[in-house]
């Protein structure tokens, strides 16, 4: 067990949602770089976000298991990193999705 994990898309009393997907909670360097970069990012705002990567990447577990694919975790971890650093940095909509990919 790794403290410094999570389990997201595990939910058994949904069909289909008990892959789970493993991750780090090694994408919040993402939103230090934003402040950064930024400027002007308070800690409630930073934290907010970081809440943010984590439910992205949660709600991309639900729908769709990396692990059944033998794909690693990371790549819901850069989606999600790229929708909240354009986020941060006031993209729009559009910028992000351009981002994403």
């Amino acid at each position: 067990w790794d403290s410094n994990g999570t389990v997201f898309g595990y939910n058994p009393s949904i069909p289909g949602h008990t892959a789970g997907e493993f991750g780090h909670n090694d994408f919040y360097p993402v939103v230090m770089a934003a402040a950064q970069v930024k400027g002007d990012i308070d800690g409630k705002t930073a934290l907010k976000a970081m809440v943010a990567i984590d439910e992205i990447r949660g709600r991309l577990a639900e729908v769709f298991s990396l692990k059944s694919y033998k794909i690693d975790h990371v790549v819901h971890g850069a989606i999600a990193s790229a929708a909240v650093y354009g986020a941060l940095l006031g993209a729009s909509a559009e910028q992000i999705e351009s981002a994403i990919g």
